[in-house]
């Protein structure tokens, strides 16, 4: 079985039959001959915020799909993956990196990021992210200038500052920029313990990295 969900304006339109027409073919080398598209979830309602989608893809019998090369339909659109019945996700972990840039105070002012997998090989975001990258500082002190952040208290005087919010497709414009998070206030270099990214991948993955110094 295969399962793909995601947001429906990332679609061209609102038109249900986008999901219902959804086709999934594979694997190239030794094709499967009785794939069925189930639609479990499709919600196009316009006052609709944040509406789903949902595809499960399955073999008659149910029966286990082949390891290989598939090719999903949908929207006009082909989507090529290599699907691994064995797969171990260790390997294909997608990493989001930061960079953390500094001003002449030595106080972060924003965080660059990159995204590749553990063997090096850069990833597009854009292809992989249902959400927004979430970036969370763990401050070894919390002071009044982080009040704009959400925050969670920690024990002591350590806090878990929110800078950017993981959020849902209806904040994701087609400009969104998922390579750089600006601080609408600077946080001392000094004072950061460590940093948490986030992000929930185009198949409902919870997606977690945390960088310590």
């Amino acid at each position: 079985m295969l399962i793909v969900e995601g947001f429906t304006n990332w679609f061209s339109k609102r038109d249900r039959n986008i999901i219902y027409n959804a086709t999934l073919t594979g694997p190239v080398e030794n094709p499967h001959t009785d794939l069925k598209n189930t639609v479990n979830r499709g919600d196009f309602a316009d006052n609709e915020v944040g509406a789903r989608f949902q595809l499960k893809f399955e073999r008659e019998r149910n029966e286990q799909l082949r390891s290989g090369e598939y090719n999903l339909l949908m929207d006009n659109t082909n989507f090529k993956f290599n699907f691994y019945f064995d797969l171990n996700m260790k390997n294909f972990w997608v990493y989001a990196i930061p960079t953390l840039h500094v001003n002449s105070k030595a106080e972060i002012t924003n965080v660059s990021l990159k995204f590749q997998l553990p063997d090096g090989r850069t990833v597009d975001p854009k292809k992989l992210l249902s959400t927004s990258i979430g970036v969370q500082f763990n401050v070894l002190v919390f002071d009044k200038s982080m009040e704009k952040y959400k925050y969670q208290q920690g024990q002591g005087t350590t806090a878990l500052v929110e800078v950017v919010r993981q959020d849902i497709m209806t904040s994701l414009k087609k400009d969104y920029d998922f390579y750089n998070v600006k601080l609408s206030v600077p946080i001392k270099l000094s004072n950061i313990d460590g940093l948490n990214t986030t992000y929930y991948d185009m198949f409902g993955n919870g997606a977690g990295n945390l960088w310590e110094k």
